[in-house]
């Protein structure tokens, strides 16, 4: 093969690779932060003594971190198969999650929600006034 293919299959390569890796960072970024603000709408509202963070922070954060993973991935898997029906399947599964996992009733999942769209909307707000 000439050189000149060869170095533009390897560039295409190379490039491909950069843009997959960006992506791969994009998306653990984004599921850190998300987990992060979703723990701390937990740490705002829940009792101290029925809060996830009362056996240590990191256990906390671990068992919020994987709440919300496994919440995002179970919505993506229900509207995927189930279309809209999936997603209000996914309602009810989350709810009856916050329940099991964080004993929140369903006022308090409500509360939680509120907090973390508050919070994701105001780091979002501040992200664009230090970005702009």
């Amino acid at each position: 093969m000439n050189k000149t293919i060869l170095a533009i299959i390897s560039l295409s390569m190379l490039e491909a690779l950069t843009a997959l890796w960006g992506a791969t960072l994009a998306i653990v970024a984004s599921t850190v932060i998300s987990s992060a603000i979703f723990g701390l709408s937990i740490w705002v509202y829940v009792p101290a003594e029925e809060s996830p963070f009362a056996n240590g922070f990191g256990s906390g954060l671990a068992k919020c971190t994987f709440f919300s993973v496994a919440a995002f991935l179970i919505l993506i898997g229900l509207v995927f198969l189930l279309g809209l029906i999936g997603f209000g399947l996914w309602i009810i599964l989350f709810f009856l999650g916050m329940r099991r996992v964080f004993e929140c009733g369903f006022v308090d999942t409500i509360v939680v929600i509120i907090i973390n769209l508050a919070i994701s909307y105001g780091l979002g707000a501040l992200i664009g006034k230090v970005f702009s």
